[in-house]
């Protein structure tokens, strides 16, 4: 059998409990005799990196990672802060004044 383990963070280096009960896993279905591969794919982030020579050789497990920068960068929350604040505004705006400019009322006003 072929297990794929899919993870938000790698088991090494053993940073944090998450690592460690990670490593401990990996070390209890890696000796399974069914067991015959283990894919072990993660991000990897600037808190928790990929660093290769920190794995140890575990049977059966092919370890690989994929970046994802999960830095918070002022700038880029003040704007989506600030887009998020002209959508409602947006939708305030749109309620008052054009909702009542469909009504027949106004309608006829206009003709």
């Amino acid at each position: 059998m072929n297990v794929l383990i899919l993870s938000h963070k790698p088991p090494f280096p053993i940073i944090d409990g998450g690592c460690f009960a990670m490593t401990q896993f990996l070390k209890n279905i890696s000796s399974i005799e069914t067991i015959k591969q283990i894919e072990y794919f993660s991000i990897h982030t600037h808190k928790h990196p990929f660093i290769t020579e920190e794995f140890p050789e575990i049977k059966n497990v092919n370890f690989s990672s994929s970046f994802v920068d999960t830095k918070i960068y002022f700038i880029d929350a003040l704007i989506t802060n600030t887009l998020s604040s002209l959508k409602i505004f947006q939708k305030l705006i749109m309620s008052i004044f054009l909702v009542p400019l469909s009504t027949p009322k106004f309608i006829s006003l206009m003709h």
